[in-house]
């Protein structure tokens, strides 16, 4: 969060200083996946995600 009240900050540095931390957090991003191995396979303790769908005209019934 950032307050800039006396206005200080222009648009255009605002753009530049978020342009330049993306470029900085997707170098830190790529060398941190150098660096830990991917996982040969999920824990069967994992939570899982199921997603269906149901019709609207029946969802009293659920």
């Amino acid at each position: 969060q950032m307050d800039n009240k006396a206005g200080g900050i222009t648009r255009h540095i605002l753009e530049q200083a978020l342009s330049q931390a993306r470029s900085a957090r997707m170098i830190l991003l790529d060398k941190m996946e150098e660096a830990i191995p991917t996982a040969a396979s999920l824990s069967p303790n994992a939570p899982r995600i199921f997603m269906t769908t149901i019709d609207p005209e029946k969802i009293r019934d659920v």
